[in-house]
């Protein structure tokens, strides 16, 4: 493992990137995961790309779960992720509700 210019690992940066899609508002919330849950938001890390909820569905999770990194990981948790996005207009997710 090398560090860059910026003091982070190469395969932690090459990570983020995968995960983000180079979205920035993914990478924020990898960013808040890490800064919340430490060393266990690599279990969540794991879980949005089984789930396939990478870069701007990332995003859109986020902004389901009311902006709130607590509501997002619990989400991932009760496995309750795609459910929430199903709901969210933008997402590749998104469910028309038939009545």
């Amino acid at each position: 493992m090398q560090a860059s210019s910026t003091g982070l690992d190469e395969e932690f940066v090459a990570l983020l990137t995968k995960l983000s899609k180079r979205n920035p508002g993914a990478l924020n919330v990898c960013l808040q995961l890490i800064s919340h849950l430490g060393e266990l938001s690599a279990f969540d890390f794991l879980l949005l790309e089984e789930m396939d909820i990478l870069g701007e569905e990332m995003w859109y999770l986020y902004k389901a779960c009311e902006k709130n990194i607590d509501q997002f990981h619990a989400s991932l948790m009760q496995k309750t992720a795609l459910h929430k996005l199903q709901s969210f207009p933008h997402s590749k997710y998104f469910r028309v509700e038939e009545r």
